[in-house]
């Protein structure tokens, strides 16, 4: 699946399989000891054999081209984070939507989840919304519970 963003940079969503694929190729002209610390062997051995870690969702290219697995589609922190690649941001070990780890992603101080909602709006509106409106459905529910609760 296809999209390009208004600035022209293309997203894809690929399968498990074709993201590993496109990875590994995307690695394979790239010195191991310059990719990224949890994609070095010691990291990716506990990863295998017990499941903890950390392994990439998405990736920029040089070329400007961003890849997501199909099932992290609807992370607005993660498309954030590789189209902040493509704006020229690298890594930092800062809690921020441009930190490797997902899960380190608190701050947003470069503005990319806006930025890349007015760039990708067909994406946002198809993949990235819908997962919103769950959330607000889940928070609403919850209010609505208690407020039964209270008067009942």
């Amino acid at each position: 699946m296809k999209y390009v963003g208004k600035d022209g940079t293309p997203v894809f969503y690929l399968s498990d399989e074709d993201f590993n694929q496109k990875l590994n190729e995307y690695l394979k002209d790239i010195p191991k000891e310059q990719w990224p610390r949890y994609m070095q062997e010691r990291p990716l051995y506990i990863y295998r054999t017990t499941g903890i870690g950390y392994y990439p969702n998405g990736m920029a290219t040089s070329e400007g081209e961003i890849y997501i697995r199909y099932r992290a589609r609807g992370d607005p922190e993660l498309l954030a984070h590789e189209y902040g690649h493509v704006l020229g941001l690298g890594h930092t070990d800062n809690f921020t939507t441009m930190n490797p780890v997902g899960h380190k992603r608190f701050g947003d101080p470069h503005n990319l989840i806006p930025k890349t909602k007015a760039n990708f709006p067909e994406i946002w509106r198809k993949h990235i919304h819908p997962h919103e409106a769950y959330r607000h459905t889940l928070i609403g529910g919850l209010g609505l519970m208690t407020a039964w609760a209270w008067f009942a």
